[in-house]
C-alpha cells in the first residue's frame, strides 16, 4: 500500500485473490512511508484499513503490516529512523527474530552511510540475537554482513576468519534452516 495514496481498489482486489487462493498468512507492506514523514498515525491508519478489508477471513492465521521505505536511496537517515521504530515496536511485541533481523538491517544502513563502528555494533548485536534464537540462516546472513563491515574497517584477518567460519557452517549444512 502506498503511504501517500492509501488503500486503493487494486489493494482490495489483491486481498480478494489471496483469500480465494486460500493463502492464510499475509504481509501487507506500507511503501513510501518516508514520503509521509514516517508518520506513525498514517501507518496505523493504513494498517487498520488493511485489517478492515476482511483479509483475515477464511480462517487466516495472521496478517502483518510492515512499513518501509527505500533504504538504499538517498534518505538513509529516514530509513534508519523508520527501522529503529520497527525495532522498538517488535521489541514491545516480543518478536525477537524480527528485532534481530531489523538490527542487522540498521547495520547495513550505517555501513552504507560510512558509520562503520556503529555498523559493526549493530551487526554484532544482531549476530548475538540470531545465535540466542538458534536461527542458523539469520546467523549466517548476519555473519556475512559483519564480515563486510570488518573488511570496510580494514580488519582483514578478522573478516577472513569470519568468512572461513561461514564456509565451514555451509559445508556442515548450517544453511538449511
Amino acid at each position: 500500500i502506498d503511504a501517500n495514496e492509501g488503500v486503493r481498489e487494486n489493494s482490495r482486489r489483491h486481498g480478494y485473490l489471496l483469500s480465494m487462493l486460500g493463502i492464510r498468512q499475509i504481509v501487507v507492506a506500507v511503501n513510501k512511508i518516508d514520503l509521509v514523514g514516517y508518520s506513525q498515525k498514517v501507518f496505523e491508519d493504513l494498517a487498520a484499513r488493511a485489517r478492515e478489508l476482511g483479509w483475515l477471513s477464511l480462517e487466516s492465521r495472521g496478517l502483518m503490516v510492515a512499513g518501509y521505505c527505500a533504504a538504499y536511496r538517498s534518505d538513509l537517515d529516514g530509513a534508519a529512523r523508520n527501522w529503529q521504530a520497527r525495532v522498538d515496536l517488535d521489541t514491545k511485541r516480543g518478536r525477537a527474530k524480527d528485532v534481530a533481523s531489523t538490527v542487522g538491517d540498521l547495520g547495513v544502513i550505517a555501513q552504507r552511510q560510512g558509520r562503520l563502528p556503529e555498523a559493526r555494533a549493530y551487526q554484532e548485536r544482531a549476530l548475538a540475537a540470531a545465535r540466542e534464537l538458534g536461527d542458523h540462516a539469520l546467523e549466517l546472513n548476519t555473519m556475512n554482513s559483519l564480515a563486510s563491515v570488518l573488511q570496510d574497517l580494514g580488519e582483514q584477518r578478522e573478516a577472513l576468519a569470519l568468512f572461513d567460519r561461514i564456509l565451514a557452517l555451509y559445508r556442515a549444512g548450517g544453511d538449511k534452516e
